[in-house]
């Protein structure tokens, strides 16, 4: 008896911080995210407006020495970082020459900014360096109207490498009877409408033995996210199948080989701007694109217009779509690619994207209205 309670004792402690233990081991990547957050924005306020600017005028100073030798008669600025900017302005003021501030994601809208402040702070510098430029370019009117600049921007969109470009025929002996193939090649990220798709995915009606089963093919990492819908979706007809991160060769032929493709939606800030430049390496294959997203986003009307695929945004269409796709594939298959529009699709290639350009270089040259820059406290 006396060894019977100190025992019982001793399971209780144990047990208790086993139990502690497990809980700090289950709270530690919100711990670490949570540090990670603060680390974040301390850093970027400490170093605002990005660790770029200061290596902005260490570029300018660079270029200064090459653009004897080079001769260039435009400057172009590109990437989301506000320093390539700064560089480009500096240039300009110095060499009179005309610069393009080509803007193909807003830094001041960069997904990674999770400090208001910053925001708020780097939108009033990013429109003082536009004003600056002699022409800005964008890539869709969504991103145009977040600049907010009172100045004139072109639209030149991201495009699909023409030679890559390759038109399916679609007939129905060349369908597998017994399965659709579903390919998504990139990564999920959690503010991709991934969750939209499957939350409503499970709630189809179990499949019957006439339908065919939905084979959806996931090339990326983190492929863990879907794990939890894996056993429902299958009872549904839709078998999720991991196939790893792999290369962009082996990405394309999975593409080429498939029977839909799959874009998500940006749920995110700005999220009507963005088209993610996976959509143009799906129209290079003629396959048909599901785009789950609103239809008034760079996305959605970029699959509208062009034909490409089909629209998805609320749950019950979601569910429709599916419910036909499960039980007549050839129907749904071929109404889709009756849809394509190939003349609106040829817009989108880098041929076309280049002759736009192009232009543009050729009127700013030719301009005699580029005015000297003026210096500018931004800089």
């Amino acid at each position: 008896m006396s060894y019977s309670a100190p025992r019982r004792i001793t399971t209780r402690l144990y047990g208790t911080t086993d139990y502690k233990h497990k809980q700090a081991v289950n709270n530690l990547p919100a711990i670490l995210d949570y540090l990670g957050k603060i680390t974040t924005t301390a850093y970027r306020r400490a170093f605002f407006p990005s660790h770029s600017w200061s290596w902005g005028r260490k570029a300018a100073e660079y270029a200064l020495q090459l653009i004897s030798s080079i001769k260039p008669q435009v400057i172009i600025a590109t990437h989301p970082f506000p320093g390539t900017l700064r560089a480009a302005a500096l240039l300009s003021g110095t060499t009179k020459l005309p610069w393009i501030a080509d803007i193909r994601d807003p830094f001041h809208n960069d997904f990674q900014i999770t400090d208001n402040l910053s925001r708020q702070k780097l939108l009033p510098l990013e429109q003082a360096l536009l004003q600056m430029a002699t022409s800005i370019v964008t890539i869709n009117g969504y991103l145009a109207d977040m600049l907010a600049t009172s100045r004139n921007v072109e639209i030149i969109s991201n495009c699909y490498n023409d030679s890559e470009m390759k038109i399916h025929t679609l007939r129905v002996s060349q369908y597998d009877h017994a399965h659709i193939k579903i390919i998504y090649t990139g990564t999920i990220h959690n503010n991709y409408r991934c969750s939209d798709l499957f939350n409503s995915l499970t709630t189809l009606p179990p499949r019957k033995e006439t339908e065919v089963v939905v084979k959806f093919c996931y090339y990326g990492r983190f492929f863990r996210h879907l794990i939890p819908y894996k056993q429902s979706l299958c009872e549904k007809g839709i078998k999720l199948i991991n196939c790893g991160f792999v290369s962009t060769k082996e990405c394309a032929q999975a593409q080429a080989n498939s029977d839909l493709l799959l874009v998500f939606g940006w749920k995110g800030a700005g999220h009507r701007c963005v088209a993610t430049g996976k959509v143009f390496d799906y129209l290079a294959t003629g396959k048909p694109i599901i785009a789950v997203t609103e239809r008034e986003t760079a996305l959605g009307e970029l699959i509208e217009r062009t034909g490409a695929g089909v629209v998805l945004d609320a749950a019950e269409e979601i569910k429709r779509f599916f419910a036909e796709l499960r039980a007549s594939p050839q129907n749904v298959l071929h109404s889709l690619q009756r849809k394509r529009r190939p003349h609106i699709i040829k817009e989108y290639s880098a041929t076309e994207a280049a002759k736009k350009y192009e232009t543009l270089l050729l009127d700013i040259i030719n301009s005699e209205s580029h005015e000297p820059l003026r210096q500018c406290t931004v800089l």
